[in-house]
C-alpha cells in the first residue's frame, strides 16, 4: 500500500512536498526515539552484566576469605584438614608458597591478581592463609553463568520490540492529530481560493460585458455607474486581500483624524453598492477625534458596511452610527445570527450561511476587524435579535 493511499485512507490529500515533509518529521521522530531507546537498553544491559559479575566476584571473595580463615584456625589448633568447605558450584584450588599447585583444578590462574577470568571461569585469588598448613594462595573459581544474562537479553529485546510497536502506534496517532489542523486549513484555503475566484469572476464578467457595450458606442449614465460600482467592488476586495497578505510588512502610522468624517466618506463610497441592492444607508455621525492608523480604521468601517450590505434584506436601511462616547455601530435588518455562531463569524475564512439567499464573501472581512481591534485592544460588540443585527467597535481608548 503506497503512502499516498495511506494518507487518503486517513482522509488527507497531501501534495508531494507535504508528504515528504511529514515523512521526514516522522522518520526523525521515530529514528531518534528508537535510537535513544536502544542506547538506554544497551546501557541497562551492560550495567546488569557488570552487576551480575560483581555479585559473583563478591560471593567468591567472601567464600575464599572463609576458607582462608578455616585454614589459619586449623593450623593454630594443630589440626589437619581433610576437607575444606566451599560452595558446590565453585572449584577450590590451593597453592604453596612456591606457587606450586597442591590440589584443585589444573588451570593457568594468575596468582598476582585479585580477580580474573580464564577459559569461561571467574576466579578470585586469596593470599590470607599466609602459608599455614603449607597453603599460601587460595583460588576459588566458578563457571561464568550466562544463562541469566541471555534471559535478560531476551526480555530486553522483547521489551524493545513492544516499545517500538507502541511507539509506532503512538506516532500514527500523533501524525493524525498533527495532520488534522493541516487538513482543516487546506480545506479552508481551498474554499477561500474558490470563493475568491467567484468573487472576482462576477464583477469581471460584468465589467467585460459593460466594456463591450461601450466599445459599440452604447454610452449612457447607467453603464458608467455600473463601471464605477464594479470598480468599487474590486477595490474593496483588493483592499482586504492586500491587508491580509501584506500586513506584516506594512508600516503602521498612527495619527489624529476625525472618525466621524471618515465614516461619512465611507458611507458615501458604499452608497451606490447599497442602492444596487435596494438598500439605504442612514448615518448619525458625531465628530470624534482619535489617534490610530487611518487606513486600518477605514478597513474596520468598510468591512462593517460591506458585511451589513451582504446580509441585509432588500428594501431595508443600514444605520451607521458614531457616538461621541467612542462607539461606532453598523446595524442592518436581515437574518439573525445564532448565539453559537457569534464567535465563529470572526474566524478567518468562516462564512455565515443565513436562510436568505444572495449572501456571498470570502469570510475574511470580520476576521480583519477582529485582528485590528485586538492590536489596538478595542472592545467588539455584537447583538442580533428581532431581525436586527448590530456590530460595533469601541474607540473610546483612542480619543485624543
Amino acid at each position: 500500500m503506497s503512502l499516498s493511499k495511506i494518507f487518503e485512507a486517513w482522509g488527507i490529500a497531501l501534495v508531494e512536498y507535504e508528504r515528504g515533509s511529514l515523512l521526514r518529521f516522522l522518520g526523525l521522530y521515530l529514528g531518534s526515539t528508537l535510537l535513544l531507546l536502544g542506547i538506554i537498553i544497551a546501557l541497562f544491559y551492560q550495567n546488569s552484566q557488570k552487576s551480575l559479575l560483581e555479585s559473583a566476584y563478591l560471593r567468591l571473595e567472601v567464600e575464599a576469605g572463609e576458607i582462608a580463615k578455616e585454614i589459619v584456625l586449623a593450623h593454630m589448633h594443630g589440626q589437619t584438614l581433610t576437607a575444606l568447605h566451599h560452595p558446590i558450584d565453585a572449584h577450590l584450588t590451593l597453592y604453596d608458597i612456591e606457587g606450586r599447585r597442591i590440589a584443585g583444578l589444573e588451570a593457568p590462574f594468575d596468582l598476582t591478581i585479585r580477580r580474573g577470568e580464564i577459559e569461561g571461569l571467574l576466579y578470585v585469588v586469596n593470599d590470607s592463609a599466609f602459608g599455614h598448613l603449607g597453603i599460601d594462595h587460595i583460588v576459588l573459581s566458578m563457571e561464568k553463568n550466562l544463562q541469566s544474562l541471555e534471559s535478560l537479553k531476551g526480555y530486553l529485546l522483547l521489551g524493545f520490540a513492544l516499545l517500538a510497536l507502541l511507539l509506532g502506534l503512538f506516532s500514527y496517532l500523533l501524525s493524525r492529530l498533527f495532520l488534522r489542523p493541516i487538513k482543516e486549513e487546506i480545506k479552508r484555503i481551498d474554499s477561500f481560493i474558490k470563493n475568491a475566484t467567484h468573487e472576482l469572476n462576477t464583477p469581471l464578467t460584468a465589467l467585460l460585458a459593460t466594456a463591450k457595450s461601450l466599445q459599440k458606442g452604447e454610452v449612457d449614465e447607467k453603464k458608467i455607474s455600473r463601471l464605477l460600482l464594479i470598480a468599487k467592488q474590486i477595490e474593496h476586495l483588493y483592499s482586504d486581500l492586500s491587508y491580509l497578505f501584506f500586513k506584516d510588512i506594512r508600516h503602521q502610522e498612527d495619527r489624529f483624524f476625525d472618525l466621524g468624517e471618515l465614516a461619512r466618506s465611507r458611507a458615501l463610497y458604499f452608497e451606490e453598492l447599497a442602492n444596487n441592492r435596494a438598500l439605504f444607508i442612514q448615518t448619525t455621525l458625531h465628530s470624534l477625534e482619535i489617534k490610530m492608523d487611518e487606513v486600518l480604521a477605514e478597513r474596520i468601517i468598510d468591512n462593517l458596511l460591506s458585511n451589513a450590505i451582504k446580509y441585509a434584506h432588500a428594501g431595508t436601511s443600514i444605520e451607521l452610527i458614531v457616538q461621541k462616547e467612542g462607539w461606532l455601530y453598523v446595524q442592518n435588518e436581515g437574518a439573525e445570527i445564532p448565539q453559537e455562531e457569534g464567535e465563529k463569524i470572526f474566524e478567518r475564512y468562516y462564512r455565515f450561511h443565513p436562510s436568505s439567499k444572495g449572501a456571498s464573501g470570502l469570510g475574511i472581512g470580520l476576521s480583519i476587524i477582529k485582528e485590528i481591534t485586538l492590536s489596538y485592544h478595542l472592545p467588539l460588540f455584537l447583538s442580533s435579535k428581532e431581525g436586527k443585527t448590530r456590530l460595533g467597535v469601541d474607540f473610546s481608548s483612542l480619543i485624543s
